[in-house]
């Protein structure tokens, strides 16, 4: 990792994911010259989200970046397995 990476808020809107508004983000970010963006890290609500929005989140932001700046996707929990378990299942959204 090197460069500017900025973590991205995620927006929701009356307790909703907000794909509109992140939509948005992603192409403000896209095109600012940064290095990437971290989805769902401290800023992004990572233990809170569901499997569903998280999947979500990470299929739109690749859609709209298309490769043009590195995405991490934050992952975190209290269950270590669970915690692993997730990782493997989003490997296959790199």
């Amino acid at each position: 990792m090197q460069g500017v990476l900025i973590p991205l808020i995620t927006p929701f809107r009356e307790r909703t994911l907000d794909l509109d508004s992140l939509e948005r983000l992603l192409d403000h970010y896209g095109g600012s010259g940064i290095t990437g963006l971290i989805l769902l890290g401290t800023t992004g609500e990572s233990p809170t989200v569901t499997a569903a929005e998280r999947e979500q989140i990470a299929t739109r932001a690749r859609e709209i970046v298309g490769g043009r700046i590195e995405l991490y996707l934050g992952v975190s929990g209290n269950d270590t397995h669970e915690v692993a378990a997730t990782v493997r299942e989003l490997d296959r959204l790199a």
